[in-house]
């Protein structure tokens, strides 16, 4: 590997490259380049660089920086793939957790053949009013296997799917001492699925299953785990397991590697955890790309075959050949955007790579807007959020967060969210907003730090608005209603009239506004733009130039990671 030309190094790299010379100084030259080839491939979400034969011979006589995964190294080494020590082992544990789940089938609810027609009954009521094939082969892999992706792009009825499956479990436990649990990334996406998993079961006629059903609560993955406040450390892990039978995890593309492990080594071994994602969203910010590969694992095996044609009469491998896998189903049917829908013809569209009709709709379609100079974004985007302003005056805090998910700007990159922001609190001055105070009401916030005694979390929305006494203070949107934080406990936060897309991610929004990059972008991805286009319910408008928006939707961004060579040993 040749060495670049010398440039300004981050100082999170500095740091790895002093401890690195100070462990081995005779050594350190010789691993250099790769360190920092490593570390801008985890920049960019890849847990490994590719070695030519010619390196892997030059890094085995790089120990004790470097060794092949026996003994701990910094670095580890493994086939032509060169690893950071960390994302190396997580990769294995997760890789190693799936192949687990693989091997072995849940018996908890279907221990025999009676509790398998027992099933198959319960699968044809829940379906009897609104069949949906592909929904009700994801419930019946639910009452078998421990670990389930139920895969799918907005409206396709993952949460009502979920509501299904849980009632089914349910009625299969004849004890009904089932213990689940309900967690999603963030407060915001946990809030979001306790709402609508209870509208889901709002549909359910089985007044028993909605009582026991309708009260659980989301939480974050934080608070599920455990984490404490101050060493970080989760109370539940390997040794001491969580307590929970079925475990649904919304949003879970947005879990990095570190965080998947730790949840995955908490689950006990007879427990089934069920993930909900989307494998053409955003993967996570840190690197990996587990949603992604998990549903792409192999079709079904013969043996999860023969237990699908037991419990649907009407199962045929052939016609779930594209949606069935070993560890995954794809909802495909969407319930939000019919075949008329301007935005699911652009998601489609996009996924296809497809840059004419990409054209073409934004073009025809008056849901859909290219916009091409943005001088006049701010004075538009205040227009068109008057009603949030006018709920602002009122003090009406539902009305207020309602409002705020109406409208919202979405960015490419951090800094063009920094720079709307600024401007934007800059130009409600003129409107008489505010004062040039850093507090005013009306001032919407993202989180950007966890704070496990206060539970906010990364990513967590507040807005800014005054208490009963007139003093401000920070109102975030729970499950159960709104809870109150003084300004003075607050973490750190970023004003959030415009957020960035990976930010957006387990929300949605009425409408949306998405600000390109000038140019084609390296992170204005194929995936970055249907993410931001499927948070939109009703329409959306691209600040960008067509080259731009032509690029984004050419560019695959596919991710490096080891974990299909890891589960395939």
């Amino acid at each position: 590997m040749e060495q670049e030309a010398k440039r300004d190094l981050p100082h999170v790299l500095k740091a790895i490259n002093w401890a690195l010379k100070h462990l081995a100084p005779q050594i350190f030259p010789i691993v250099e380049p790769y360190v920092e080839a490593l570390f801008f491939a985890e920049e960019n979400g890849h847990t490994y660089i590719e070695l030519t034969n010619e390196d892997v011979i030059k890094l085995k006589k790089a120990y004790p920086i470097v060794a092949e995964g026996q003994e701990s190294t910094p670095l580890v080494l493994w086939q032509n793939k060169l690893f950071f020590a960390r994302l190396y082992l997580f990769e294995k544990q997760l890789a190693g957790y799936v192949s687990d789940c693989l091997k072995t089938q849940n018996t908890l609810f279907l221990p025999d053949q009676n509790a398998c027609k027992q099933a198959q009954h319960i699968l044809t009521k829940l379906f009897q009013n609104d069949f949906n094939e592909q929904q009700q082969q994801a419930v019946a892999l639910a009452l078998f296997k421990k670990l389930l992706l139920i895969n799918g792009g907005p409206g396709t009825g993952k949460t009502t799917t979920v509501a299904k499956l849980l009632t089914a479990l349910i009625l299969l436990q004849s004890s009904n001492d089932l213990s689940i649990a309900l967690a999603a990334p963030t407060g915001k996406a946990a809030a979001r699925m306790t709402q609508a998993l209870h509208q889901a079961l709002i549909r359910l006629d089985h007044s028993i299953v909605q009582e026991k059903l309708g009260q659980l609560t989301a939480q974050t993955v934080h608070r599920l785990l455990g984490i404490h406040p101050i060493t970080a450390q989760p109370t539940y892990h390997h040794k001491q397991s969580m307590p929970f039978d079925v475990i649904v995890i919304d949003e879970a593309s947005m879990l990095d590697l570190p965080m998947l492990s730790k949840l995955f080594c908490a689950v006990k071994p007879e427990a089934t955890l069920i993930l909900l994602g989307d494998k053409n969203q955003l993967p996570s910010i840190g690197a990996g790309a587990f949603i992604k590969q998990l549903s792409t694992l192999s079709q079904a095996d013969h043996k999860t075959n023969n237990l699908l044609v037991q419990l649907l009469p009407n199962y045929t491998v052939s016609d779930a050949q594209h949606s069935v896998g070993m560890a995954a189903i794809t909802l495909k049917q969407s319930h939000r955007f019919d075949h008329n829908s301007a935005i699911g013809q652009l998601a489609q569209a996009i996924n296809q790579q497809n840059n004419q009709l990409v054209q073409k709709l934004f073009i025809e379609e008056e849901k859909l807007a290219l916009i091409e100079q943005s001088t006049s974004k701010y004075t538009k985007f205040y227009q068109n959020t008057s009603a949030y302003w006018q709920a602002v005056t009122k003090e009406d805090i539902p009305q207020v967060f309602n409002q705020y998910s109406k409208l919202m700007v979405l960015t490419v990159l951090k800094h063009q969210a920094e720079e709307f922001n600024q401007q934007y609190v800059h130009f409600l001055r003129t409107k008489k907003h505010h004062k040039g105070e850093p507090f005013f009401a009306g001032l919407p916030i993202m989180v950007t730090q966890n704070d496990y005694q206060l539970g906010l979390f990364n990513g967590d929305v507040g807005i800014i608005l005054p208490d009963y006494t007139n003093k401000l203070v920070a109102y975030f949107e729970e499950a159960n209603g709104f809870r109150k934080i003084p300004l003075s406990q607050l973490p750190l936060f970023d004003p959030a009239f415009a957020i960035t897309v990976h930010k957006s991610q387990g929300s949605e929004y009425e409408n949306v506004w998405l600000i390109g990059t000038p140019e084609p972008h390296l992170l204005f991805s194929n995936a970055l733009l249907y993410t931001a286009l499927t948070r939109a319910k009703a329409s959306f408008i691209l600040w960008a130039k067509a080259k731009v928006l032509n690029s984004a939707v050419s560019h695959v961004q596919d991710r490096r990671s080891a974990l299909s060579f890891f589960w395939n040993q």
